[in-house]
């Protein structure tokens, strides 16, 4: 067997980084919402934990643009990030961007992965097309 890349070493698919991306990004703005436990998680990772989430929308966005998803939650998610220091912006941003990543992050998660509605583009079009040929 030749696994060249690392997402063939781990058997992992990029819409199953998709959605655990969007279940982390969710769940990290969630906690950033509530001031003191937001505050906390930001002075215990040195600010860590807002790169992470930053460089997780990153991810989010090019995965939902692969996939034919809205980037509007991973783009408005990278914004709080970058301006989430500001005292009741950040925290009303990290509340905005929580609650629009809660329901395509529940939606996806709540559906079955092997779902023939839920695959990228590309293979629903290959599989039609090998239907189509005897």
């Amino acid at each position: 067997m030749n696994l060249k890349t690392p997402m063939e070493w781990f058997n992992f698919s990029t819409y199953q980084l998709f959605k655990v991306s969007l279940i982390i990004n969710f769940f990290g703005h969630c906690a950033l919402a509530i001031p003191v436990l937001g505050y906390e998680a930001l002075d215990i990772t040195q600010n860590g934990f807002i790169v992470y989430l930053f460089v997780s929308h990153i991810i989010t966005v090019i995965l939902a643009q692969y996939h034919g998803y809205s980037k509007i939650p991973g783009l408005f998610g990278a914004c709080t990030t970058l301006f989430g220091f500001i005292p009741y912006l950040g925290w009303l941003m990290h509340l905005i961007t929580a609650m629009l990543t809660g329901p395509l992050s529940i939606r996806l998660v709540a559906t079955c992965p092997f779902s023939k509605r839920h695959r990228p583009l590309q293979e629903r079009i290959n599989a039609r097309e090998q239907k189509k040929t005897p």
